[in-house]
């Protein structure tokens, strides 16, 4: 019945985005050129509803329509937001206040198994459900932000699912697994359109889609509220992580507002030092398939090996920060 429904969720997603693409030219549901987008004519967007359906029609043909209606409830509410947000532009304000409104429902409805046992907290409860309250907003945020470049924010979504699916099968997290597997047969059937030249974008109907079920899925795929664990999600999460919190100090130094629109997250700077949109995409999804694998061996090292894996890491990502600045700056002499 999964690879069934995997196969069903997968041609829904495919054959509905291009009905998509003629809805949203006719509706007028575009995303024009802007000072801070790439695309150079006008194209078709909301294409996060047909992600939404595939990974609904997974979802229902394995019963978990029933079993979590509120985890549901909160991803309809996160895609009628998304969809209002494309045709009306929402203020940034109005949008974090529906992401934390779903958010809050499948945690009060008791739908989200975050309450691991933490020994060296009295009030861990509370302090759990802050966390996963905020690690959800901040992935579907991260999740928004990343998508810049045709198939971008896809390929990482689907990167991540997997590595979630792998953590999650280990672990026998039925839940996480099939919301992973879900979300990766919605996208795939997407992503065939949102390729470069894309014929559709995702648009934040997609993109806050995304990033919540994925913030789920990795929330349920672990069994034990560790160091361990919080370090393995961080650097499965790694790129779209860095590059909101990058973006963000980098908006703030500037003094301009948090959610400000503009050209400093990674793929720009790949951009900027001449890659095409396509190489851009094959370079960031490289290295997510590399800390996706990375994280996965996190989970089968001692305690020796992880800190030198993690020193390695930071050592690595140190010194590919550096060689970016350093080839930025020497295009920003050179003109």
């Amino acid at each position: 019945m999964l690879l069934f429904s995997l196969v069903v969720g997968f041609l829904v997603s495919l054959l509905v985005t291009p009905i998509l693409i003629k809805l949203a030219n006719k509706i007028n549901a575009l995303d024009y050129p802007t000072h801070r987008g790439i695309n150079k004519s006008p194209v078709p967007t909301m294409g996060g509803i047909a992600i939404y359906l595939g990974l609904l029609v997974v979802l229902l043909l394995n019963g978990l329509l029933i079993d979590y209606p509120f985890l549901i409830i909160a991803m309809t509410i996160l895609v009628v937001l998304g969809i209002i947000d494309d045709l009306y532009q929402l203020s940034a304000i109005k949008k974090l206040i529906g992401q934390f409104v779903s958010c809050l429902i499948p945690i009060l409805a008791g739908e989200i198994s975050y309450n691991l046992e933490i020994n060296f907290f009295i009030n861990y409860k509370l302090i759990l459900f802050v966390f996963v309250l905020i690690w959800l907003v901040y992935l579907i945020n991260s999740i928004n932000f990343i998508d810049g470049v045709d198939g971008l924010a896809s390929g990482v979504a689907i990167i991540i699912a997997l590595a979630i699916a792998c953590l999650a099968y280990l672990n026998n997290q039925n839940l996480a697994l099939l919301l992973s597997l879900a979300l990766i047969a919605g996208v795939a059937g997407f992503i065939p359109y949102n390729y470069n030249p894309a014929k559709i974008f995702m648009g934040d109907t997609g993109s806050m889609l995304i990033g919540f079920s994925l913030g789920i899925a990795a929330i349920e795929s672990i069994t034990e509220f560790s160091f361990f664990n919080l370090i393995l999600l961080f650097v499965l999460f790694l790129i779209p992580f860095l590059d909101t919190i990058v973006v963000i100090v980098k908006r703030r130094l500037a003094g301009k507002a948090m959610f400000t629109a503009d050209k400093r997250h990674l793929h720009h700077c790949l951009l900027k030092l001449g890659y095409s949109q396509k190489k851009v995409v094959y370079i960031i999804c490289l290295v997510s398939i590399l800390l996706g694998l990375f994280s996965l061996a996190l989970k089968f090292v001692n305690l020796a090996q992880f800190i030198f894996l993690v020193s390695s890491l930071i050592i690595y990502l140190v010194s590919f920060a550096i060689v970016i600045n350093k080839e930025l700056q020497n295009r920003n002499l050179s003109n």
